[in-house]
């Protein structure tokens, strides 16, 4: 959010309150030109935070490559000249983000519409959609699952982990969704994706795959309609690449 702030006021006259009120209604190449440079820029910008975090320099992008590719170029998540394995990751990532666009109406594309009814720019859009996307009850969610996991170490920890999110002293992120009272149906390819990743050792991913079976035979969840959502297991995408 910082960063995009950031490159919001390093380019002032793309916010209509600054200089015409319907300037991307009624001149539809501008707002083209800045929704595609606001895609642009929040792909350096992912990779500089990344960057930053690792204490690494990030790569410059090429106008040879497609944006996946360049994503993970400037972010350093493969090499200049991109292996075998590398195009795999890659694919990877665009499978999951797949599955997320095409999931239809969910809370960060509703908060990009309502801020956008406001008739301001596509970057403030986006900062209103990636504040909403990282609360718990939303993509946040894949953080506070990882968390959870880490806190219960071992799959024979789960049952009791089990007992005390009955008894309602524990929540357990990544279960149950809004829309679907039964399995989410992103979760099937999800786990397809893992199975290609099964050369990565993710001890916290048999912690998962206990939770599901308990809570698969537990008639708590049952009644209630409670099976993991993408979250659940979405985050070992990104752990295991």
């Amino acid at each position: 959010m910082a960063g995009l702030s950031a490159y919001l006021a390093g380019v002032p006259d793309v916010m209509p309150a600054s200089r015409e009120a319907t300037m991307y209604q009624t001149d539809t190449e501008i707002a083209d030109e800045v929704i595609s440079k606001t895609v642009a820029a929040y792909g350096v910008i992912f990779a500089i935070v990344r960057c930053h975090r690792l204490g690494l320099t990030p790569e410059l992008p090429s106008l040879d490559l497609p944006y996946y590719e360049n994503v993970f170029r400037m972010a350093r998540l493969v090499n200049p000249t991109p292996s075998q394995e590398d195009l795999m990751r890659i694919s990877y990532f665009r499978n999951f983000g797949n599955l997320n666009a095409e999931h239809g109406m969910a809370l960060l594309v509703f908060s990009t519409l309502v801020t956008a009814s406001s008739l301001t720019d596509p970057i403030s859009c986006l900062i209103s959609a990636v504040a909403a996307a990282h609360g718990p009850l939303h993509f946040g969610a894949t953080e506070s699952a990882q968390r959870t996991l880490r806190e219960i170490r071992e799959p024979k920890n789960v049952p009791a982990f089990i007992e005390e999110v009955k008894a309602g002293k524990r929540k357990l992120f990544g279960y149950g969704h809004r829309t679907y009272k039964g399995m989410d149906p992103r979760v099937h390819p999800i786990k397809s994706i893992l199975k290609d990743l099964t050369h990565v050792d993710q001890p916290l991913l048999k912690v998962a795959e206990a939770i599901e079976m308990a809570a698969g035979k537990d008639d708590y969840f049952l009644s209630r309609g409670l099976y993991p959502n993408a979250d659940f297991y979405g985050n070992f995408v990104f752990t295991g690449m």
